[in-house]
């Protein structure tokens, strides 16, 4: 319980925690879960994946979390024409699970992210091309959750003087100080 513990306490200080578990549900994941603002639910589109995405889901019903607190994000989608059935299609993932698929992470040559992270860069800086494929979806997904986290309404309502200036990269806001 300590690690929820010392989210609450320095929540404060920061626009957004982003915290990235272990696949594992144990008691502290599941604390992690009841402090979240909003779950990211990373699979793939494997039969395995769906099925423990599935578990997974009905634990949070029990749980009583809203279907909004949790958004699913399909990772490694293949193109429609290079599926070719060897992946579930994400219209299959979210027939089976009843829930929308909120944003599909493109396979890629998994030697571009081991090389960012072998350089210990985040993988949206590690190329200065932004179009990739990848870089361009997540960076979508950031800007994404930060619209969903701050709508912009909240923003237009604020004084003037009173709003912080948003950065031009959405990324840099989700690690941003208040």
């Amino acid at each position: 319980k300590v690690p929820a513990e010392i989210l609450r306490k320095v929540a404060g200080n920061y626009d957004f925690i982003v915290v990235d578990t272990y696949t594992a549900l144990d008691d502290m994941v599941l604390e992690l879960f009841d402090a979240a603002s909003k779950i990211l639910l990373v699979t793939t589109t494997t039969l395995p994946s769906v099925k423990n995405t599935r578990f997974v889901l009905d634990l949070f019903d029990q749980l009583g979390y809203s279907q909004e607190k949790s958004l699913l994000v399909l990772n490694k989608v293949w193109e429609e024409s290079q599926r070719k059935n060897a992946t579930l299609s994400a219209e299959k993932i979210q027939d089976y699970l009843k829930r929308p698929v909120y944003m599909k992470i493109p396979v890629i040559d998994e030697r571009f992210v081991l090389s960012a992270i072998n350089r210990g860069v985040p993988v949206v800086a590690s190329d200065r091309d932004t179009n990739k494929p990848l870089i361009r979806e997540l960076t979508q997904l950031a800007d994404s959750i930060h619209n969903l986290l701050n709508p912009p309404e909240e923003d237009a309502a604020q004084p003037a003087a009173t709003k912080s200036k948003q950065p031009a990269d959405p990324i840099s806001g989700l690690f941003r100080r208040k």
